[in-house]
């Protein structure tokens, strides 16, 4: 999976590996340490995340100032 390249600029995204899959961390400010929250963004547990996907969490990170996980499903 590629991130797309309107979000691959963003310092805010670190891509991890976890048991052998990738997962995106995008940090929050900082305000709000003691939350994290794992977001599924669906397709069955197949499909990759759209960019309408990636606009929501940036929307919801803004609003809630913590960080967000979000697994790439393996194929």
């Amino acid at each position: 999976y590629v991130l797309p390249s309107i979000f691959r600029k963003r310092s805010d995204f670190e891509l991890h590996k976890v048991q052998d899959m990738d997962v995106y961390w995008i940090k929050g400010d900082g305000t709000n340490d003691k939350i994290k929250i794992l977001y599924l963004h669906g397709g069955g547990y197949t499909s990759d995340p759209l960019p309408f996907h990636w606009g929501y969490i940036l929307a919801m990170k803004m609003r809630t100032q913590t960080d967000f996980f979000v697994p790439i499903y393996p194929k």
